[in-house]
């Protein structure tokens, strides 16, 4: 396995271990999140890192399927995930995701999120 591929699987891992249900919960999420964490989400809000965490443990969970993932490693400690997401519930939604992540001590830190809702 080459080292890109290590890095494509571990941010793989990495977004869809943020989105289960589990994890949802500020004590988890926070560790996720590097502490400069820019949002901006699919409802137009530009969120930090603070705000996603008050915002997270009240949101409603609905099964999702992920799919076009694709990273490109931008430097060794930098790269950017792109992907869709369909939720499966009342209503149905698509969105293109990007994240920006950043390798830092060792640990891979989100720095910034994008959501873009697909009409």
């Amino acid at each position: 396995m080459s080292e890109d591929t290590s890095i494509e699987q571990t941010l793989r891992d990495l977004e869809e271990s943020m989105r289960r249900p589990e994890n949802r919960v500020p004590e988890k999420l926070s560790g996720f999140l590097a502490e400069e964490f820019v949002e901006f989400g699919s409802s137009g809000r530009v969120l930090t890192k603070p705000q996603v965490l008050a915002v997270v443990q009240g949101q409603a969970q609905f099964p999702t399927s992920t799919s076009d993932f694709k990273v490109r490693i931008l430097t060794p400690t930098t790269a950017l995930v792109t992907y869709q997401v369909d939720r499966h519930g009342e209503p149905p939604l698509r969105t293109l995701r990007s994240s920006l992540w950043q390798l830092s001590g060792g640990v891979w830190k989100l720095v910034f999120h994008q959501g873009t809702v697909v009409p």
